[in-house]
């Protein structure tokens, strides 16, 4: 009888579905880093406005991104400020408006404090979160907006330039660390990059650039110095947003509940080496006089 009532009650279960393989990490990146790249270049083709729009939308979001990471510590900054003077900055760059970058700095670090002071921090505090605010607008928006100069001075060619720098030192620092990768080179702050890793990345990077130069019209003895520069600052750049991340004690850039670039990391992660390309080919180029 018991027998009976346990059959009677037994539901019959439903076939097992069979699990969706998970993408590695390198096939997400290729499959969400090749339509970015491909939406990045139009936008480089397209002309000055398209590319302004993108960079300025890029440089916001890395923005909040340098922000997050130091959310609700004592040296935090405001996006209601750095958001807005990234804007302007933007502007002020592409219409050559030197006056209003300047302005857009000073807002930055005087809004910033004024924020910190009207929510009640003491005046150490908002002297940091004022620093800290125009401190993003220093090392985030201002480089990438420093991209609309090459776009005009240089056309396409000046873009691809500082994307040749970026691209190919990081691929082939990555790819030349996972065939040949044996001898860390700064574990305390990146473990995985390794010395032979970052010997790929410098020369092939460098010949790379040496091309690009090329076929900008602009290698001379002296601009083939951006082929020894340029990867090193690549590099560097990479290193130092790894440091911020350590002192943080964050993974990944991105935003907790804004993952725009899946398997990248965040905006930031993507940039972070731009930031220190770009405004050695703006200052170092234009002091030989290929910006004018």
């Amino acid at each position: 009888m018991n027998a009976s009532k346990s059959l009677r009650k037994a539901k019959p279960t439903a076939p097992a579905l069979p699990k969706r393989p998970n993408l590695s990490n390198m096939a997400v990146r290729i499959v969400v880093g090749l339509p970015l790249m491909g939406f990045a270049l139009l936008c480089v083709y397209l002309g000055d406005w398209p590319w302004a729009v993108f960079m300025g939308l890029s440089a916001s979001l890395a923005l909040l991104e340098f922000y997050a990471l130091a959310q609700d510590r004592p040296e935090m900054g405001f996006t209601q400020v750095g958001v807005p003077a990234t804007l302007a900055l933007f502007v002020g760059v592409h219409f050559g408006w030197w006056g209003l970058v300047a302005g857009a700095l000073a807002f930055g670090l005087i809004g910033g404090f004024s924020l910190a002071i009207g929510r009640g921090a003491t005046a150490g505090q908002a002297v940091r979160q004022g620093l800290t605010t125009v401190a993003g607008l220093l090392y985030v928006s201002l480089p990438l907006a420093l991209t609309l100069v090459l776009r005009q001075a240089l056309g396409v060619g000046g873009l691809m330039l500082a994307i040749t720098i970026t691209v190919s030192t990081d691929t082939f620092a990555y790819f030349g660390g996972k065939l040949w990768g044996r001898t860390p080179m700064a574990p305390k702050i990146s473990p995985k990059k390794t010395m032979e890793g970052l010997t790929c990345g410098l020369i092939v990077g460098g010949l790379c650039t040496l091309i690009a130069l090329h076929l900008n019209g602009i290698l001379t003895p002296a601009s083939a110095l951006v082929a020894l520069v340029g990867p090193g600052l690549a590099v560097l750049g990479d290193l130092w947003e790894s440091w911020l991340k350590r002192v943080y004690a964050v993974k990944d850039s991105h935003l907790p509940n804004l993952n725009v670039i899946p398997g990248h990391g965040g905006v930031l992660d993507r940039a972070d080496s731009m930031l220190w390309v770009a405004p050695f080919l703006v200052v170092y180029l234009g002091l030989l006089g290929f910006l004018a």
